[in-house]
């Protein structure tokens, strides 16, 4: 209905005219293609963002390392995306300042498919009354 500029809604007298003209099972299709389009985008700009405090021998590395479990549950929490622990290429625990990327791979049930994608790690140094 938006390409014909026409924005009703269920109680608006118009629906009744137009509806009939629509037809239901490509809109419904448009929708799972937009839908489907959204999520692939997702999951092209996942990002998670730590904040550790840092060596005081060598300021490149966190004291605290961002563990497997940590990506994990903030993928699922922040993003929605609850990927095993199987599927996340990460060899050992990430303890060095900068960015990170990460293979993970990732099956949707609403899609029927498997993702593989990227995600972007970036480990920062906390900032602290010390440093400030």
């Amino acid at each position: 209905m938006v390409p014909k500029r026409l924005g009703l809604i269920a109680s608006d007298p118009w629906v009744e005219k137009v509806l009939p003209n629509i037809d239901l099972k490509e809109l419904k299709v448009k929708q799972e293609n937009r839908l489907y389009d959204i999520f692939v985008d997702k999951l092209k700009s996942l990002e998670l963002i730590f904040d550790r405090p840092v060596s005081s021998i060598n300021w490149k590395i966190a004291i605290e390392p961002v563990t497997v479990d940590e990506i994990i549950e903030n993928l699922k929490t922040l993003h929605g995306v609850p990927v095993p622990k199987d599927k996340l290429k990460l060899g050992l625990d990430i303890d060095t300042i900068g960015e990170h990327l990460i293979n993970a791979s990732y099956y949707d049930g609403r899609f029927k498919q498997e993702f593989t994608f990227m995600i972007s790690i970036k480990l920062w140094e906390k900032k602290t009354k010390a440093t400030i």
